[in-house]
Order: C-alpha cells, then structure tokens, then sequence
C-alpha cells in the first residue's frame, strides 16, 4: 500500500458488516492506482488485521459473497488467488471522501496506552469518516453511534483514539459544546469536532 496515496471512501459504506467494511477499504487502498488487491486469503488476513484462521478465512469469504451480490466488488478467483476489484458501482463519487493510506495505516497501528479503551480499526476509521461527511456543527455519540450502527461506548472510544493517534498531517480535535437555558444555567448539548487535512 502506498501510503501517499489515497483510499475513496464511499459513505454509505459506513454501516455495513465490519468485515465487508474492511474488505472494501483494502481495495480502496489500491483502486486509486487502478489496481486490484491479489492475493491470497491469508494476506487479506494480513491487511484486514485478524489471524489466518478457518474462521476469519470463511468469514473474508462470506463478506466476499455478500459484496459480489450487491454489486459492489467483481472477484476472480484462480487456485488459492484471489483478485479483488471495486465495481463500476462503488466507486461512484457524489458520496466519497478522500482519506490517505497513512491515516489508514496509522489507525490500524494504533494501540491505546489502557487495555480498557480497545477499539476496532475499522470503527475508528468509519468515525473519522463520518466526521469529515457530518456538516452539523454539533454531534452527540449516540447520534454517532446510531448512524454507524454501533454502541455508544465503541463510538466513544473511537472518537478519543482519532483524538490521541499521532498523525503526520491530520488533526482531530474536540470540545465540548453548551446550550445555556432561561434559568441561566449551562447544559453540555455535544461535542464540536474540528478534523483539519492537509493535502498536498
């Protein structure tokens, strides 16, 4: 993966099954240079982040099935080869956002300093995406949650790894957002996001 490069984002992939998620983001990774992912299963393994397992090979498998039938991605396979490309369909652009390799390869890396705010690459990403898409000033986590079809707490935690990641040029910042009522008193309504890109 070149990680000056760019993966499309198409967001209405935000609410499909994780490994689907996944899956469309490796070939993502490569449709900018118009190429397809080619390989075997257990280097899908590899990029998906899960261990070359019977299970998470079948489960690669089914995610593959159910793409394919959607019409998302067209597959070859050949022997133990398998050659991954998006479809006409999902690289559509009125819905894509531009998110770079390394920021991709910079969620997948990351490793928060307590076990208790472990959180999926691919929920972290589809939040970072959801912010960049979501125009509204203020957003809540259950609203997060709700449109990412995932708990509260994931959505959380997704949102304080995109906070603390390290990125070379990408900067995601929070704050909280008030309402102050007729009785004078402040009440806490949301949290502003401020994701500020740079590309070249």
């Amino acid at each position: 993966m070149n990680l000056d490069n760019e993966a499309y984002i198409d967001t209405d992939w935000l609410t499909v099954k994780n490994y689907e998620f996944k899956i469309l983001v490796m070939i993502a990774c490569l449709a900018e240079n118009h190429l397809a992912f080619r390989g075997k299963l257990k280097d899908m393994c590899g990029f998906l982040g899960v261990g070359n397992t019977t299970s998470n090979t079948s489960k690669i498998k089914e995610a593959i099935a159910a793409l394919e039938a959607k019409g998302d991605i067209k597959t070859l396979v050949e022997g133990y080869t398998w050659t991954l490309t998006l479809s006409v369909k999902a690289e559509r652009k009125d819905k894509i956002k531009r998110i770079k390799n390394a920021y991709i390869q910079a969620i997948q890396s990351y490793e928060p300093a307590d076990r208790e705010d472990s959180v999926a690459w691919e929920n972290i990403l589809k939040v970072l995406v959801y912010l960049c898409a979501d125009k509204r000033e203020v957003k809540r986590y259950d609203e997060i949650a709700k449109a990412l079809s995932m708990t509260e707490k994931t959505a959380k935690r997704a949102v304080k790894a995109l906070i603390n990641i390290e990125f070379n040029d990408l900067s995601v910042k929070r704050k909280l957002a008030w309402f102050k009522n007729n009785e004078g008193d402040f009440k806490v309504i949301g949290n502003k996001y401020e994701v500020g890109f740079k590309f070249e």
